[in-house]
């Protein structure tokens, strides 16, 4: 150990050590991954997409008008507008997620060293280690989606308060950190709509520390002047992308979304019941996911909160600070999911639908908070055992002990045989028995039970990390951690990443291997249609990107008759008049397994043929 001790004795190697370590291992993860499979992408990739001058309006339109805000574009445009091929566009954002997330792993190695006063480098890159690999942030962060930027984003906007309130005796290096900890706190939001939790959270971690040190934590022209300036800059762009890609069309993460006549049930028995069985199954999945560190991390955030204001300790104004962000980003992101889930979770409970029980168990809007709240259970847990002594360790046991029977008696009743995506429970399914390889949205037979070993597992493990780090332990229970972690990691990962991957490729395959082969026809004709026998709508639109891509029954009618058609071979809707459509004697029809391309329209024959495409003329029934 002691030889160990020495190759990481400099806080400047090990931080280099760590980023390029903690890369790596995301990039082995990431770069297999290579299709869109979930509306969700789509939507988010939308934005980049029209900035490198292709519209996606109709694809976006017909799979239901999902807007989830445009931050990504800044870092995706790039790819998009140099970059032809769509599979290794895909690998190449989830290289870029790969680098924020190893940048979380950095920040949070100098919060404890720097900001917390942690002594041993070692245990600070467990840590460190731990933080970053937290399978829910990582897991969600393997979409092209905005859950990489809530999560790694939130612990670079923990790291720039902690260096805003060391740096109050340096007006200069006070107001460059106060800058970067708004821009990225706004860039959440720029992200995604729910990133108003977090500049709501940071407004008010700054000015409870100054309430209670009668210290200014930020200087207060540049917070003001900046938050002000770019949430302006956000209204703006969000007017921009919404007009251009989503017009009228908007039903998803918005204000519009929200059915608040439905809302007003909340104040009703049930509707009480509903939020309380609602919150309990979420902080069960937030539970299972994190091995219980994240809950401790919660209940210590409490405890020290209670004690930083009645200032019955003496609490480290970092520690306040990492305790109230952690706190307010976590009860945040969960008000604003349970209002916007109520009306469906009712209707489980009390209303008798089999619709998406997963809902009843949901941690994605939660995983943004996951890493700080992870944190913060290993820091107190760990090295402040003056405050979290027995007591507090056998009370915390205890809660998880009884989140896990809560969720036996009250939900688990609910989700067998009924529809569940467990994608939505990422990194829960150590347990679940999803059937067969990429199968991620079914009626499973038994996936309370799976769920319920998962949170019994977790509770085990969190009770002996308790126990360990009690018993001075330190460096055996954060090993202990890592080595869970990476396997619920791996595990999961592969159950619910790559094998899903590997079942949606299969089916796009040859139409990615073709797709280059019409990218150069004229703009007038490119549109395609998709038939209802393609089951898989949502890796077309990236595969074609160029294309307007039309689904769900609605044909291009602004093509004037000429447009591709997408469906299983010899398989499209009997209303298309087939008098005039065509097969590309190139394409390999006859060992085509999944989906396959048509040509429909004579002047598109003809430009294809202009092109030195060969085509043949398919019989009319």
């Amino acid at each position: 150990m002691e030889r160990v001790r020495e190759i990481f004795s400099s806080d400047k190697n090990n931080r280099i050590i760590l980023f390029v370590a903690l890369l790596l291992g995301f990039l082995i993860l990431g770069l297999p991954l290579t299709v869109t499979y979930i509306t969700d992408e789509t939507g988010t990739m939308a934005n980049a997409a029209f900035l490198a001058g292709m519209n996606w309006s109709a694809f976006i339109d017909h799979t239901g008008g999902y807007y989830y805000k445009y931050g990504q574009a800044i870092f995706w445009y790039p790819i998009f507008a140099l970059v032809k091929d769509s599979f290794l566009i895909y690998k190449l954002i989830m290289a870029e997620h790969a680098v924020f997330l190893s940048l979380e792993g950095v920040c949070v190695y100098q919060i404890l060293r720097k900001h917390l006063k942690v002594e041993s480098r070692i245990q600070c890159l467990l840590i460190s280690v731990i933080t970053a690999i937290t399978p829910a942030a990582v897991l969600y962060s393997l979409f092209a989606r905005a859950d990489v930027a809530l999560a790694a984003f939130s612990v670079y906007v923990l790291y720039f308060l902690m260096e805003t309130w060391n740096s109050r005796g340096d007006k200069k290096r006070q107001a460059v950190f106060t800058f970067l900890a708004v821009l990225c706190t706004v860039y959440i939001s720029m992200c995604h709509s729910r990133g108003i939790v977090w500049v709501i959270a940071v407004t008010m971690v700054v000015l409870v520390m100054h309430f209670f040190t009668r210290e200014k934590m930020v200087n207060y022209w540049v917070y003001g002047g900046s938050l002000i300036a770019l949430m302006g800059i956000d209204r703006i762009l969000t007017r921009f992308f919404k007009s251009n890609i989503w017009g009228d069309n908007v039903r998803h993460a918005t204000a519009e979304s929200f059915d608040f006549e439905k809302l007003g049930g909340i104040f009703t028995a049930d509707g009480i019941k509903t939020m309380l069985k609602l919150g309990m199954g979420w902080i069960f999945n937030f539970m299972t996911s994190s091995m219980g560190l994240a809950v401790a991390g919660i209940f210590a955030s409490l405890v020290i909160i209670l004690l930083f204001v009645r200032r019955k300790m003496d609490i480290k104004p970092e520690e306040a600070i990492l305790c109230g962000y952690g706190f307010l980003i976590f009860a945040g992101s969960m008000a604003l999911g349970m209002l916007f889930f109520f009306p469906h979770v009712f209707q489980n409970y009390y209303g008798g639908s089999a619709s998406r029980v997963d809902r009843l168990v949901y941690d994605r809007y939660l995983a943004g908070s996951i890493g700080v709240a992870v944190l913060m259970g290993i820091y107190f847990f760990v090295y402040r055992k003056d405050i979290f002594q027995k007591v507090s360790r056998i009370v915390l046991a205890a809660a998880a002990l009884f989140i896990l029977f809560f969720f036996k008696k009250y939900i688990s009743i609910y989700l067998d045989h009924k529809e569940f995506s467990i994608r939505n429970s990422i990194a829960s399914n150590l347990f679940v028995d999803n059937g067969f390889a990429g199968n991620d949205a079914s009626k499973y037979d038994n996936m309370s039970g799976g769920l319920f070993y998962g949170g019994l597992f977790a509770a085990v493990v969190l009770i002996l990390f308790l126990s360990a780090a009690y018993l001075a332990w330190r460096e055996w229970a954060l090993l202990g951690m890592c080595a869970v972690f990476a396997l619920n990691l791996g595990v999961n990962y592969k159950k619910m990443r790559l094998e899903c991957d590997i079942n949606v490729k299969a089916k796009v395959q040859d139409l990615q291997d073709y797709a280059p082969q019409i990218r150069e026809v004229s703009e007038e004709y490119r549109y395609i249609y998709v038939d209802k026998s393609a089951k898989r709508l949502k890796p077309l639109q990236l595969i074609f990107k160029e294309f307007q891509v039309y689904v769900r029954s609605h044909i291009p009618e602004e093509s004037a008759g000429n447009y591709f058609i997408i469906s299983m071979p010899d398989n499209f809707n009997e209303k298309i008049d087939r008098t005039d459509c065509y097969r590309l004697a190139d394409f390999d029809y006859e060992n085509a397994e999944y989906y396959v391309i048509y040509v429909k329209g004579e002047a598109l024959r003809e430009e294809l043929e202009n092109m030195g495409h060969k085509l043949l003329k398919i019989e009319a029934d």
